[in-house]
Formats: structure tokens, C-alpha cells, sequence
């Protein structure tokens, strides 16, 4: 810290102010005491300039400050890795001259040698303090096992917290929610250091933590007041008001974790897979089968709600997309400024309003027409071919096993209410989860 403190501006600024003060001169009996201080300050000024700062970088290594830990050496390896792989698939579609048929006369050799794999992910400080693996003991090797998978779990939540904020920005999630998230993903960012053995799996999570917060609960205060005073006419309105609020804030609360989990679940696997990640990536998993389950309960017991959110959600991603249209006009000068400014202003509104609450919907009970796989038939002929088929409805108790891999197809199923879960026969026998499939 001493040799980092360089002397600059500040000090600079007193010495002048001790060389513009009458009473400090008198006070020493010394008329040239204020230039003398300037003249010590500003050399060393200079002197730090050129010596301290210019040698920070070797001072920092000779303290050994910047020695990298065993695990971080095996993070940036796992990098370097997917960097290279990213480099030979930039490198091959560059050399297909059918996509590329400009560059059919370049030396390909000269750019590997100038921008090539080893040119680009090069790091010197590798080549020093090698650590040989034999010399080490049992205990250093699980430390730094134990270290790697903190540094995967600490690199997975960033990731996850990259996410929140993209859904945050393009409307998907609301404001309120999305504090509540960050809270829990900061509380479990605090923690990811800790002895991975002796964690509970789900706190290692923001899952854990909204569970534990209360987050994903109704307020018990507001089951209070609609169980006594929910009768009252003036007030059931109101209550059922609020209370709708907040299973919608909780509803978006859930979808979010499985968006957010699904996304860099996927990018961290295909992207830069290393020794550790795979388990960090199967405890995902369960955090999005919990989510799942309580997302199925929840579009259950309050399909409005969950209509009204799914709404709110498909308006603001509509807002978004329709305003990267009008700003791609302006750019290629197919809109005047004036207009620009107006349809942003007017999108700018629109987006204010929907962050502000949710929208009031229409909610229907899903009937056969509305089924997806059933939609293109025109309605006068529904009917007819509905009896024509013989289709009738069929209640599945939960747990029940509806058809099997390998079997016979003897009929069509179509889920018209609840979830359907299905494994391979591969990951069936781990208790993994494949897919599911909810209503409709």
C-alpha cells in the first residue's frame, strides 16, 4: 500500500498552500520555506511517477499477490479450452469458401501465425510456478478441488445474475420481483465459498433462499384479512386485489428461476464445460424441477393470474421488439428524428404502464378449440370431427404411468388441464428429468 501511494494532485495542492501562506513563513523565520516545500513535493512526484508506478507490476509478483490458486489455474484452463474451440470453428467457417468465397485467396498460414490460437490465448504466467500433481498431497489436491467448484458455483450464480437482469430489462419480470431475486442470488453469491459437503444443496441457490425468505408464500397477513373480513363487500375486492398481486409477483418469481436456469444451464454446458460443472448443472436441474412443480400448482389454483402475467409478459416482449424496429429505421434514415421521437415516447409510455401493474384479462377455461394441435380446424367442423374421433376425456390420477417406451400406439392423448412428465429409459433409471409437458 506504501508503494502504491503515489503523491499527486493532493499533495501537490498543500504544498502550494503552505507556499501561499504568510503565516507559516513568518512562523519559520524563512522567506523561501514555501518554494522549498513545492520543490521536495514535486520531485517526489516525479519520483513516484517514474519509479513506483512504473514497477508496481514487479513488486505485486515479488509479494506474490497475483500467484493464482489451483483452482483458478484450472478455471482459466477450461477457458483457454472452450477459447480454442471457438477459434477452430471461427477459423473453419472463414475457410469455407462457399459461405466465404472472397476470402478464397487469403495466406492462412499468415493469419495463424499472426491472430492464430496460440497467439491469441497465450499466458505467459503459466509457464512459472508449475505445480507438479505427484508432489502434492491428498489434502492440497481436495482443497483445490473443493476451491475449483466454489469458483464454478461463484462463475454459474454471475451467470445466472446476467440473466434476472436481461429479463429485467427486456419486461419480463417486474421490478419488485426482480429485487426479491437479486437478494436471494446476492445472499447466495456471499456463501458460495463456503465447504460445498456441508451446504444444503438448494442454498447454494437463490431457490433456497426465496424459500426460506418467504418469498414464495402469500403474505399471511393478507390470508388473514380475506378469511375474516373477506365477506365484507367493500373490502373483498380490494383484498382479492392484493392478494392477486402478490401470486402474480410469485408466479413471475418462478417462471423467471426456470428461464433463468434453463439459459445458462445450456451455455455453461455447451459452451465451457470443466471437471465440476456437471454437478453444479444437475443441482440446476432440481431447482427447475422444483420450480416446475410449484409453477403447475400455481397455474392450477389461479389460472387468471397466471393468464394476466403470461399477457403482461407477451406485451412487454412485443414493446421491446417493435422498439429495435423503430430504432433500426431511424439508423438506415427511413424516419425522421421528430418521428422517432414520437413512437419512442408513445412506446416509452405504453412499457411505463404495464410495469406499473397487470393487465385485466379475459379468462376462459381452455375447451378443445383452443388446444394447439386442434386450432387450424375451422370451427363449424370441429364438432362434428370431434364426435367422429370418439375422443373422450379421461382423468389421470398423479403419479399414475400413462404409456410406456417401446409400447404399441393404440390412441392420441391431449392434455387439456394439468402437467405430464416423461424420462428415456436411460434417464429413468438416475430419476432424471427429461421433459414435461403442461396443459394444452
Amino acid at each position: 500500500l506504501n508503494w502504491a501511494g503515489l503523491r499527486g494532485a493532493v499533495g501537490l495542492v498543500l504544498a502550494l498552500d503552505v507556499a501561499a501562506s504568510k503565516g507559516i513563513t513568518d512562523a519559520v523565520s524563512d522567506p523561501h520555506f514555501g518554494d522549498r516545500v513545492v520543490i521536495h513535493v514535486c520531485g517526489l512526484i516525479v519520483l513516484t511517477t517514474l519509479i513506483n508506478a512504473a514497477f508496481m507490476e514487479k513488486v505485486i509478483q515479488l509479494l506474490g499477490l497475483s500467484s493464482e490458486t489451483p483452482a483458478e489455474k484450472k478455471l482459466f484452463e477450461s477457458v483457454q479450452h472452450f477459447l480454442s474451440k471457438k477459434h477452430r470453428g471461427i477459423m473453419s467457417r472463414l475457410q469455407n469458401q462457399v459461405e466465404n468465397p472472397e476470402l478464397a485467396g487469403v495466406d492462412w498460414k499468415t493469419v495463424t501465425k499472426l491472430v492464430g490460437n496460440k497467439a491469441l490465448t497465450k499466458r505467459e504466467e503459466w509457464e512459472e510456478d508449475s505445480t507438479d500433481i505427484d508432489n502434492q498431497s491428498m489434502a492440497d489436491i481436495e482443497e483445490s478441488e473443493t476451491e475449483l467448484r466454489s469458483e464454478l458455483l461463484g462463475r454459474f450464480l454471475t451467470s445466472l445474475r446476467a440473466s434476472y437482469t436481461a429479463q429485467w430489462h427486456s419486461g419480463v419480470i417486474a421490478s419488485e420481483p426482480y429485487r426479491k431475486i437479486l437478494w436471494c442470488l446476492d445472499q447466495a453469491l456471499d456463501h458460495s465459498s463456503d465447504t460445498v459437503e456441508v451446504m444444503n444443496s438448494s442454498m447454494k441457490y437463490e431457490w433456497g433462499y426465496l424459500e426460506t425468505e418467504g418469498y414464495l408464500e402469500a403474505p399471511w397477513w393478507v390470508e388473514l384479512l380475506i378469511r375474516y373480513f373477506g365477506k365484507v363487500r367493500f373490502l373483498h375486492r380490494l383484498l382479492r386485489h392484493t392478494a392477486d398481486s402478490y401470486t402474480a409477483e410469485r408466479f413471475e418469481m418462478v417462471l423467471a428461476v426456470i428461464r433463468a436456469h434453463e439459459e445458462t444451464a445450456r451455455a455453461e454446458v455447451s459452451d465451457m464445460a470443466a471437471e465440476g460443472l456437471m454437478e453444479i448443472c444437475l443441482e440446476s436441474q432440481a431447482v427447475q424441477t422444483l420450480a416446475g412443480k410449484m409453477l403447475v400448482q400455481m397455474e392450477e389454483g389461479h389460472p387468471a393470474v397466471a393468464c394476466a402475467v403470461r399477457t403482461r409478459q407477451a406485451c412487454c416482449q412485443l414493446i421491446q421488439e417493435f422498439k429495435g424496429e423503430i430504432d433500426a429505421l431511424f439508423h438506415i434514415a427511413q424516419i425522421t428524428a421528430a418521428e422517432h421521437e414520437r413512437l419512442s415516447k408513445i412506446v416509452d409510455r405504453k412499457s411505463e404502464h404495464l410495469t406499473r401493474g397487470y393487465p385485466k384479462v379475459e379468462y376462459k377455461h381452455r375447451s378443445p378449440e383452443t388446444f394447439p394441435v386442434l386450432r387450424h380446424i375451422p370451427a363449424d367442423k370441429f364438432h362434428t370431427l370431434w364426435e367422429a374421433l370418439g375422443i373422450t376425456p379421461e382423468n389421470v390420477p398423479e403419479g399414475q404411468q400413462i404409456i410406456r417406451q417401446g409400447e404399441a400406439g393404440d390412441g392420441v392423448y391431449i392434455i387439456a388441464k394439468g402437467v405430464v412428465r416423461w424420462n428415456t429409459s436411460a434417464a429413468a433409471a438416475t430419476g432424471d428429468l427429461d421433459a414435461m409437458a403442461m396443459s394444452g
